[in-house]
């Protein structure tokens, strides 16, 4: 993983579990101290975790009019989005890492609060 680009979520998130780590403990420039909120669902082992990309896509949209932004304003914001890619997060379901952390560290919020528990 370490000489890729971008991973696949799911293989991270499935890591991140299995490490019982957060996302945001590997932050380089964290926002601050680490916070119960930040800690991954308990999926149980036949389980496992996936981001939930139409939440965090309403998410943006809800800060988006919240602040009065366009979508392209919005983007501008996003270091190495595209709009289609924004867009895209609402017909879901995956989003590589580290791309997530720029959107849930945009929102100002735990990465945890988008991952969901699925079946395998």
């Amino acid at each position: 993983m370490s000489k890729k680009r971008s991973v696949t979520s799911a293989v991270v998130l499935q890591v991140l579990r299995w490490l019982d780590r957060s996302p945001e403990s590997f932050l380089s420039e964290r926002l601050g101290q680490s916070n119960p909120e930040e800690r991954l669902p308990d999926a149980g082992a036949s389980r496992i975790l996936r981001f939930d990309t139409q939440a965090m896509y309403a998410a943006l949209d809800e800060e988006r009019h919240r602040r009065n932004l366009t979508w392209k304003q919005l983007v501008a914001e996003l270091p190495g989005f595209t709009q289609s890619m924004v867009a895209n997060l609402a017909e879901g379901p995956l989003i590589g890492f580290p791309r997530v952390m720029i959107l849930t560290q945009w929102l100002k919020r735990p990465a945890a609060t988008f991952v969901r528990v699925r079946g395998r």
